[in-house]
């Protein structure tokens, strides 16, 4: 049987606030389930995997997109 995650285990998961999580557009978390009894949705531990493994991998820029522009700083010893 999955686990039922809270707010706060799913914004650990994330790397954000629970105030964040309820902030945020139902339609950019995965799809939450009331459960009769409880204070506010959970999510399914299954659900919440399946959301993240679909979601698009990050783009790493290259070392050049990291220089910053202009003339460099003169180091002083």
């Amino acid at each position: 049987m999955d686990r039922l995650m809270t707010v706060s285990e799913l914004a650990q998961v994330l790397g954000l606030s629970p105030k964040t999580v309820y902030k945020r557009d139902p339609e950019t978390l995965p799809p939450p389930r009331r459960i009769p009894g409880t204070k506010g949705p959970r999510w399914l531990e299954s659900d919440v995997e399946a959301w993240l493994a679909a979601l698009p991998k990050a783009i790493v820029p290259s070392e050049r997109f990291h220089q910053r522009p202009g003339r460099k700083r003169k180091v002083v010893p």
